[in-house]
C-alpha cells in the first residue's frame, strides 16, 4: 500500500487497523506480534520494493512507512486497552 498510493492516509489506517485487530485478539503478546509486523513493514519495504524514481515520492514512502510503524504500537496497545476493559 505504501508504494501504491499518493497519501498517507491508506497506509495508516490500515496499519492501524491491524494493529488495533492485533492487540484486541492478543492483549498480552501484542507487543510481539507489533513488533513482528513493524519489522515486516521494514523488510518488505527496504528489501523487496524498488526504489522510488524521484524524491518526493521517496520522501512520502518513507513518511508513510515510519508513521504506519509508529500506529502499528499506538493501535496495538489500544487494541489491547480496550479488549481488557471490555472484560477479556
Amino acid at each position: 500500500m505504501i508504494k501504491e498510493t499518493d497519501v498517507v492516509h491508506w497506509p495508516y489506517l490500515l496499519a492501524a487497523i491491524s494493529a488495533a485487530a492485533i492487540g484486541f485478539a492478543q492483549p498480552r503478546k501484542g507487543w510481539l506480534l507489533a513488533i513482528l509486523q513493524a519489522a515486516i513493514l521494514l523488510i518488505g519495504y527496504f528489501f523487496f520494493a524498488s526504489a522510488p524514481r524521484n524524491g518526493g515520492d521517496r520522501e512520502l514512502e518513507l513518511f508513510s512507512l515510519y508513521g504506519s510503524i509508529g500506529l502499528t504500537f499506538v493501535g496495538s496497545f489500544v487494541g489491547g486497552i480496550l479488549k481488557r476493559a471490555l472484560g477479556g
